[in-house]
């Protein structure tokens, strides 16, 4: 796409959430002008207003920059938003942070909120590209059957077919909703190219330089807080950077057209950062950075029988946890 046309306009859904943050700054670095969704448009906007400030090119940024309101579970809220926008990139969606994580709380965003997306960008009828972000959770089958030799292998044909909606709701929502842009845009968009970006877990520092998202201090709170001191679990954890996300987002916006219509359903953009990470590693990790955590990391892996292991983090975790653990305890994957 030509970066010197001023009329490159994107609609960025969940522009205020902690990987659209990065996007809406790298899409309009690279030139894009960017009408970004919040469910709370006034904080979004002088959060933005906060950033544009502490930018040297801030106020060029700014003049590219709006905000609309916009909720997943309201289709009406949508009606003209993609009017006059080449590009939609959709990275709302609820994130679960811990604890019991409710059904209808991810799967209806994720799937009825999605298909609003998609029907108001094929009504605005000018856009050409629709970039859809997904997760390594559409990747992974955390139920497969134990004994398989490893490591596994997982690219764009990879989709986790088994997970269920009392084991992982979140995981369920993410293949539906994925699956189901695809479908729309191919056949409401006939012009259009659909592709996925499907990052692993996300770390890195929050635009403000200041407050960690939610997402951060799940993963983290184990580890500064002393709860795996004693022992880790075996379990791989596939890292990647918010600002990696966020340029991978962009590259493919602005991808040539022909070039990904060519891939068809192998389209899917996995971002994780080689090789996966290990508990131990992350761990490793914090304590040659911040000497002052070091006692309260852990340096081996717990060593208990896999049902005692299990039974451990289904007392102190939640379901999904629990069930995660379960399905991936011991498994070494790579991403192609």
């Amino acid at each position: 796409m030509d970066r010197d046309d001023a009329d490159r306009r994107v609609l960025l859904t969940g522009c205020c959430g902690y990987i659209g943050t990065w996007t809406a700054l790298a899409l309009l670095r690279a030139g894009w002008r960017v009408r970004g969704t919040s469910v709370e448009p006034d904080y979004a906007r002088a959060r933005f207003d906060t950033l544009f400030a502490t930018e040297p090119d801030g106020p060029a940024l700014a003049t590219r920059f709006e905000v609309v309101p916009a909720d997943l579970l309201e289709p009406s809220t949508w009606a003209g938003l993609a009017k006059g926008c080449s590009a939609v990139v959709h990275t709302a969606c609820p994130v679960m942070t811990g604890g019991d994580v409710r059904p209808e709380d991810v799967i209806g965003p994720a799937v009825s909120g999605t298909e609003a997306v998609v029907r108001e960008a094929a009504r605005a009828g000018a856009v050409r590209r629709f970039v859809h972000l997904s997760s390594v959770v559409t990747l992974t089958d955390h139920h497969r059957r134990r004994g398989v030799p490893g490591p596994e292998r997982l690219g764009p044909g990879s989709w986790n077919e088994t997970a269920s909606v009392e084991t992982d709701p979140y995981a369920v929502g993410k293949v539906e909703g994925e699956r189901l842009a695809r479908r729309l845009v191919g056949e409401l968009m006939p012009e259009a190219t659909f592709a996925s970006v499907v990052p692993g877990v996300v770390i890195g520092p929050p635009p403000e330089g200041r407050r960690l998202p939610a997402s951060i201090h799940k993963t983290m709170t184990p580890f500064v807080s002393g709860q795996l001191r004693w022992g880790a679990v075996d379990l791989d954890v596939p890292l990647v950077d918010v600002r990696d996300v966020a340029d991978l987002i962009v590259g493919v916006a602005d991808a040539d057209p022909a070039w990904l219509a060519g891939l068809g359903s192998a389209a899917r953009f996995i971002c994780v950062t080689p090789p996966t990470a290990q508990l131990l590693h992350i761990a490793d990790a914090v304590r040659a950075r911040r000497p002052a955590f070091a006692a309260r990391m852990p340096r081996r892996l717990l060593p208990l029988p896999r049902p005692l292991l299990l039974l451990a983090v289904r007392l102190t975790e939640s379901r999904e946890a629990w069930s995660y653990t379960r399905g991936m305890l011991g498994r070494r994957l790579e991403y192609d």
